[in-house]
């Protein structure tokens, strides 16, 4: 494929392409004539680096993937705790701005020093690591999940003795409650098998 069809199948401008190649992220045989000639294999990682940036993933980072210095699963990692780290600050920054505007709205400007404290102290080290204890607190074990399961299962259980028992009362509730704790139970579970190290 030529430039020209690169840049339509992946939406990104030949300028841009042309950066990446320049700053090593890509690695573009030349044919014959020395024009730029691109596979497949070209085409998707042009895609992911497309993809990265768009998440937020410098150019560096990028690189070091591309370099080997790191795996593109590393750098997933990083990033995301990245992004965790800063929607929290700015869900709290967030909710310093509602009090703001509810305050403001009442002519009260009692709390700025308050909220201009609380801002300094999100952006202290100190603060960035007590946020990652609390974080690496909660944090699950197996044990969490497995007593949660049996807690979950007590509607269930009821429901398959008093099927078994050929007793209708509030079979009805307890059929509802039961898909609700599977429900859950599937959740739960499924978190756990996402969320834990591998």
């Amino acid at each position: 494929m030529k430039i020209g069809e690169i840049e339509k199948l992946s939406g990104i401008s030949a300028k841009t392409i042309r950066y990446y190649e320049t700053k090593g992220l890509l690695q573009i045989k030349r044919g014959e004539n020395a024009y730029r000639e691109y596979g497949e294999e070209d085409l998707t990682q042009l895609q992911t680096i497309a993809l990265l940036r768009k998440c937020g993933c410098s150019i560096a980072a990028i690189k070091d993937v591309t370099d080997g210095k790191c795996t593109l699963v590393e750098l997933l990692e990083k990033q995301i705790h990245m992004l965790e780290k800063q929607k929290w600050q700015e869900d709290l920054r967030l909710s310093i701005l509602y009090d703001m505007q509810k305050s403001f709205q009442k002519s009260d400007a009692s709390a700025l020093s308050a909220w201009l404290q609380t801002l300094k102290e999100i952006e202290t080290d100190e603060f960035q690591q007590l946020h990652e204890d609390v974080q690496m607190l909660t944090q699950h074990s197996p044990l969490f999940y497995v007593v949660w399961t049996l807690i979950l299962s007590g509607p269930i259980l009821t429901l398959f003795l008093k099927i078994n028992e050929h007793n209708v009362e509030h079979q009805g509730l307890l059929t509802l409650l039961s898909l609700a704790d599977m429900s859950v139970l599937t959740l739960l579970w499924r978190k756990y098998f996402t969320t834990r190290p591998i």
